[in-house]
């Protein structure tokens, strides 16, 4: 699934590796994607899950396991076609509350529609909230995960308008840093500035607004 987000708008395009076995990857790997705005967001593949996952498995993949932790939203991609799909995402959720993540926003992503049964799907639909079903294979509603990830990170986000000293200069590279600025004017009397950005980096900068 990651790859073909990463092959349709990825910056980077240098794949992972695909394998139907267990663990078949360990490491995280983060890649740049392109939102449709124009944004960019970074997408972390994480190792999968299976059934009670012992202890001291979950232990030894921590650090693959903070990605989540650490997220805006999980993507949580689930084989759709297999008859075993709830118990399976059942197993991921629990997971999810073992590493105190289970209050992270998350989309439900049903993959390999174009193999699933109706009412396999059916009983998906009517259990879960906050689905979208696609298939990376068929590149079915790949376009409409990337907007609604899009909607989810950015939806608590502020736009201001801002007008900074020629002085502050450390405050326009702090804000080129966080990759906010939409627009930049050089006027007589600073820098105006418009921005989007999380509630946190405003904070810092709030006492430069104008209405």
């Amino acid at each position: 699934m990651r790859n073909k987000l990463c092959e349709l708008a990825g910056v980077e395009k240098e794949k992972v590796l695909e394998a139907n076995m267990l663990f078949a990857t360990l490491d995280t790997t983060t890649r740049l994607v392109t939102l449709p705005s124009g944004k960019d967001a970074l997408f972390s593949d994480t190792v999968g899950f299976i059934r009670k996952l012992p202890h001291d498995l979950i232990e030894a993949f921590k650090s693959t396991l903070e990605e989540v932790v650490y997220s805006d939203l999980i993507l949580h991609v689930v084989d759709a076609s297999n008859k075993n799909a709830v118990a399976q995402i059942e197993t991921v959720n629990g997971v999810l509350r073992e590493i105190g993540a289970e209050d992270k926003k998350v989309i439900l992503v049903l993959n390999k529609i174009d193999m699933a049964d109706e009412d396999g799907l059916s009983i998906l639909r009517s259990k879960y909230d906050n689905t979208i079903e696609v298939s990376a294979l068929k590149n079915i509603n790949l376009d409409i995960l990337l907007e609604m990830v899009e909607k989810e990170i950015y939806k608590n986000f502020i736009s201001a308008s801002l007008l900074i000293p020629y002085s502050e200069g450390k405050v326009i590279s702090y804000l080129h840093e966080n990759n906010c600025v939409e627009k930049e004017d050089y006027r007589e009397d600073g820098i105006y500035v418009e921005i989007k950005t999380t509630p946190d980096i405003f904070g810092r900068v709030r006492e430069y607004e104008i209405q």
